[in-house]
């Protein structure tokens, strides 16, 4: 009869591991997660060079992000000022249980480093597309990585009822 007893202790001790081990693993997987990106080889290659700041908003919950206002700094070198114009964000789609979504951002500073832009009368832009241009933008896209760091923080998610 105590051989029976431990055997039965040593298998709800397993149990109990192995739940614990669950709840944790879900617990850190569980929720939603906002990261941005200037890399190219990462998130941000799916950015125009005119649009370079990738936003990545993961939702790993069961209920779906309305949006996500968040507040995005961009740094130069080793600087602490934040060199965008505008600090404050929204990202406005709306993303699913267990999906992600990315959206690609810009700010008059980086419009200024990166984009060649014509402005026509209405407001509208337009992307010159000579291949001149074309290649400045590149270039100036790759030295924009390379010289600039991306943060976001004050993150708030709303989500649907």
């Amino acid at each position: 009869m105590l051989v029976k007893k431990r055997g039965v202790e040593k298998l709800i001790s397993g149990i109990f591991v192995i739940s614990a081990t669950s709840l944790g693993v879900l617990a850190i997987l569980y929720g939603q997660n906002i990261e941005a990106s200037i890399d190219r080889e990462g998130i941000a290659k799916q950015c125009s060079p005119s649009n370079p700041i990738a936003v990545r908003v993961q939702n790993r919950s069961l209920r779906t992000i309305k949006q996500v206002h968040f507040r995005m700094e961009l740094f130069k070198g080793n600087r602490s000022r934040n060199m965008l114009a505008d600090s404050s964000y929204v990202f406005d789609n709306l993303v699913k249980p267990f999906n992600s979504r990315i959206l690609c951002f810009s700010d008059e500073y980086t419009d200024h480093l990166i984009g060649i832009r014509n402005h026509q009368e209405e407001g509208s832009e337009s992307v010159n597309f000579s291949v001149s241009s074309a290649i400045s933008e590149v270039d100036a896209a790759r030295a924009f990585v390379s010289s600039h760091s991306v943060y976001i923080s004050d993150v708030r998610y709303v989500l649907l009822d």
